[in-house]
């Protein structure tokens, strides 16, 4: 498991937390990327995922907050180097 994942893995958020995602991909109006720490035993760690359709994107304690309208809550560790720097509708919203 990267670091960076076992880092956000010690923060408390104040939720259930379905997973933690590297490497997102907004893909509006879902999500994707590669999922450590599945709550819901639903994949292995390292599995590249799609989200269900996102209900909200928040920003807590330096990392992306993901909700689904299914009830999952994804941590967004890191995002894909293609969402950087202004690639990011849900990073420009909230910065911009």
């Amino acid at each position: 498991m990267p670091r960076e994942v076992r880092e956000a893995m010690e923060v408390d958020f104040g939720f259930y937390i379905t997973g933690y995602l590297v490497c997102a991909v907004e893909a509006p109006p879902i999500f994707v990327g590669i999922v450590y720490a599945d709550s819901r035993g639903r994949f292995e760690d390292g599995a590249s995922v799609r989200t269900s359709l996102t209900r909200s994107v928040s920003f807590q304690n330096g990392y992306g907050v993901l909700t689904t309208f299914s009830g999952s809550c994804y941590v967004i560790v890191s995002w894909h180097p293609s969402q950087a720097n202004g690639g990011n509708l849900y990073m420009n919203r909230s910065w911009h």
